[in-house]
């Protein structure tokens, strides 16, 4: 459980375990996160900590971590976690991440019981084949991207360099937005959309802005798919990084419009959109 969640934990998120020296020996993937009064917290909320089952001996740790005890009103955030393999960073609904050594790192696109294998295959096939022909094709353009070491379609394996760093989810800055800016401007320049431009699926290393995860990567020229490519990452940033998303993103738009005044324009009429899908939810 978490008093002040600084970190905005989600199911799905892949986080580090750290050792009191700061080194890491395992890797979690957050299966449920909610965020709840504490005097409304149930057995299931603290099942598995060691201070289970003792509302006031979970208050007086929390006190001793946090400075202060909560109060029965206070928001604290239950998490609930389970421990990757040694070697699996990540794991997604198509894919899973390993890491091998020091510098790569392998996608398997792994097998769906529920579909039929031979479309299976052929699905996981050309999918490989897309991600690694996109990535080829942004690196050339000059997109900060992971190099591709090889690939193995039938196999729907990829192996890749591996970005020492930290996602942006993890460590944005307003002062990022041009970086950010320039990698979209390449990536669609090359003729790229990225498909889920997230602060999840950008690494800052060694001071530069890099893109990672092109499974819902595609070719395409076209106004309206660069608009919405940019509208997820509009969407993504109002809601990861609330108190900076205008400023970043407004900065972010006004250096992409130098190079595509005409996609700009687009936006509007997909803000618009979504505004409109909105108000008929209400």
């Amino acid at each position: 459980m978490r008093l002040n969640d600084e970190k905005d934990l989600r199911a799905g998120d892949v986080v580090p375990l750290l050792r009191k020296d700061g080194s890491e020996f395992a890797r979690v993937e957050i299966t449920c996160a909610r965020e709840v009064e504490f005097a409304k917290l149930s057995e299931a909320d603290w099942e598995g900590h060691e201070l289970s089952g003792s509302r006031e001996l979970i208050a007086e740790e929390f006190r001793r971590f946090y400075g202060s005890a909560p109060s029965p009103t206070t928001l604290v955030k239950a998490v609930r976690f389970r421990i990757l393999p040694r070697g699996v960073i990540a794991r997604g609904a198509e894919a899973v991440i390993e890491r091998e050594g020091e510098k790569t790192l392998i996608k398997t696109r792994v097998a769906k019981g529920y579909r039929h294998a031979a479309i299976d295959s052929k699905l996981r096939l050309q999918r490989t084949r897309l991600e690694a022909r996109v990535l080829k094709r942004a690196k050339a353009a000059g997109v900060n991207v992971p190099r591709i070491h090889s690939s193995d379609e039938r196999g729907a394996v990829v192996r890749m360099e591996f970005l020492d760093g930290p996602t942006l989810k993890a460590a944005f800055d307003v002062g990022l937005s041009e970086r950010i800016a320039d990698q979209v401007i390449r990536l669609h320049s090359a003729g790229i959309i990225h498909g889920d431009l997230t602060t999840s699926n950008m690494v800052l290393s060694g001071g530069k802005v890099h893109l990672i995860d092109f499974g819902l990567a595609r070719f395409s020229a076209s106004a309206e798919d660069r608009a919405v490519d940019l509208h997820v990452l509009e969407e993504a940033l109002a809601s990861t990084h609330t108190g900076e998303a205008a400023e970043a993103f407004a900065r972010i738009l006004s250096a992409y419009e130098t190079k595509f005044p005409e996609v700009a324009a687009r936006l509007k009429k997909v803000e618009s959109r979504g505004r409109y899908v909105r108000r008929k939810e209400d």
